[in-house]
């Protein structure tokens, strides 16, 4: 369950004030108000807290606020001087008695002018670098696993030596199953020599939907397709694009006449990459 910091001093900070003058609404309402902006921005900000393409009808029913004064409910949360009404808004407020939007005094500054949520990284610093962490020791986990003897600063660097196909396959323990194509794409994108069109990249990875058997024979291809004289020729100017070299299923292909490796194409050791990708 996700989680953020909440400090006591929220309770007399100026832009919880100026947040209840605006929306009329008492101290312990505004506080509710803002940790549910925190929450919600928790599920759809992202890790920069932006805001910024979010309807604000969709805020405003997640914040417990009527949905036909969402457009109010926005114009408070933004920063000082912000605001924009339209001009029917604006009448309303006039006939109301209520401070005109348009002069931004009562905005309170809980979301930037670009739609971040103001100090996001303070709120849920501790939660977004427990995350990173989390990202970082599975990247380096699963790393491990299809590179045997590499480090993360040298990935698809391997100990790793071609398997004699005159011999049985040793036993060896399954990878833990990776659930988030993504997570594997970033390993893959790290390992590519050549990282250029990441966008197209990843949409032909996502397509593919690698199993374990597959992501070996990605995997074990570009460690050895690394050493031929096709990929290291002019400071690797003909490695293909990541997307180009997926589209064409060049896993497959065999090593140049001029390579002094063994012929034929890598052999990945698929029972142990049965349960990634899936």
């Amino acid at each position: 369950m996700a989680w953020i910091e909440s400090h006591q001093g929220l309770k007399n900070d100026p832009k919880l004030q100026r947040l209840r003058r605006h929306l009329h609404i008492s101290r312990r309402e505004a506080i509710g108000l803002v940790h549910l902006l925190w929450w919600y921005t928790l599920d759809h900000g992202g890790p920069e807290g932006d805001l910024s393409k979010i309807d604000p009808r969709d805020l405003a029913v997640e914040l417990d606020w009527p949905e036909d004064d969402a457009a109010r409910l926005w114009d408070a949360l933004r920063s000082k001087g912000d605001a924009q009404p339209d001009a029917q808004s604006a009448q309303n407020d006039a006939q109301n008695g209520a401070q005109s939007r348009t002069s931004g005094i009562d905005t309170s500054g809980f979301i930037d002018p670009d739609g971040r949520v103001h100090e996001w990284r303070k709120y849920a610093g501790t939660l977004l670098r427990d995350r990173e962490r989390k990202r970082e020791k599975r990247k380096v986990n699963l790393q491990s696993e299809l590179f045997p003897g590499s480090s993360p600063d040298s990935p698809g660097k391997s100990t790793y030596t071609q398997p004699n196909p005159t011999q049985p396959e040793p036993n060896q323990k399954n990878l833990p199953r990776v659930r988030n194509q993504e997570e594997v794409f970033e390993l893959f994108w790290k390992c590519y020599p050549r990282r250029v069109d990441k966008g197209r990249a990843r949409k032909t990875w996502l397509k593919l939907r690698a199993d374990g058997v597959l992501l070996a024979k990605i995997m074990t291809a570009i460690d050895a397709q690394k050493k031929w004289s096709t990929w290291t020729k002019d400071g690797g100017k003909y490695i293909p694009y990541p997307s180009t070299w997926l589209n064409g299923e060049r896993w497959n292909d065999e090593p140049p006449p001029d390579f002094n490796g063994r012929s034929g194409a890598a052999r990945p050791r698929p029972g142990k990459y049965a349960g990634v990708g899936r």
